[in-house]
């Protein structure tokens, strides 16, 4: 019996159908390589003027919250720079937020620490080391990805914690479905608002 599963590589990236989300057109591109044509014709300036208003309209802090917006960090020089932005450049009031991976690296882990120069308030959100290894054993073997329940929780914990701590504004760094390719709705939201 013949497999039905065809592995497809990008025509211009090589990334395979196996990638969650991916979607090809009919040339065989991949959604992450029809994201970086658009990038080419954002008008930046205007993509600038929305992000500071949406700022400016989040930068008075409501009675009984010491912030007004989460930054998720992960301890990367992406997400720890726009933190450093956030606060220093934009003058806004973020709560940093990390889920911890089972795979910090020791320079993840330096520039979390660095996170204290920057003068932010951060969780270093953990969990039960003993489970995280059950789940991410069994999500190995059900979905063949050892980060899938990482990607579960910090798409789920960081919307949770804005709930419960009232904090109306996320500044997330990046769309993934838009940079790495994903489902078109999903790789066009902008902004997400309540």
């Amino acid at each position: 019996m013949k497999n039905k599963f065809k592995m497809i590589y990008c025509k211009k990236c090589v990334i395979p159908n196996t990638r969650p989300n991916i979607e090809f057109d009919i040339h065989g591109i991949c959604s992450a390589c029809n994201s970086s044509k658009i990038k080419k014709k954002i008008k930046w300036s205007e993509r600038q003027k929305l992000f500071l208003n949406i700022l400016k309209k989040h930068k008075k802090i409501k009675k009984n919250n010491d912030y007004n917006c989460i930054v998720p960090v992960s301890g990367g020089k992406d997400s720890v720079y726009q933190l450093y932005q956030i606060k220093k450049k934009f003058r806004m009031k973020p709560l940093a937020i990390t889920w911890r991976t089972l795979a910090r690296t020791q320079q993840g882990e330096k520039n979390l620490t660095a996170l204290k120069n920057i003068g932010v308030d951060h969780i270093d959100f953990t969990v039960n080391p003993e489970i995280i290894n059950d789940i991410t054993k069994k999500s190995f073997l059900k979905f063949g990805d050892s980060s899938y329940i990482d990607h579960l929780c910090i798409y789920n914990l960081i919307p949770n914690l804005a709930v419960k701590f009232k904090i109306p504004l996320i500044v997330w760094g990046e769309n993934m479905f838009f940079e790495y390719g994903g489902y078109k709705k999903e790789a066009n939201q902008r902004t997400q608002t309540s």
